[in-house]
């Protein structure tokens, strides 16, 4: 974790950010996953 020293991060806004975070790579990965399984559906 690199400190900022123009801005004091609480901790609880880091938990709020990684949770943000975790979220769109998770969406953006179920989305993948979705996209490959109709395409693989289709294809058949």
């Amino acid at each position: 974790m690199c400190h900022n020293g123009n801005r004091n991060v609480t901790k609880g806004e880091v938990m709020e950010y990684d949770l943000k975070l975790a979220l769109t790579i998770t969406t953006i990965a179920f989305s993948t996953i979705i996209a490959f399984g109709a395409i693989a559906i289709l294809s058949v």
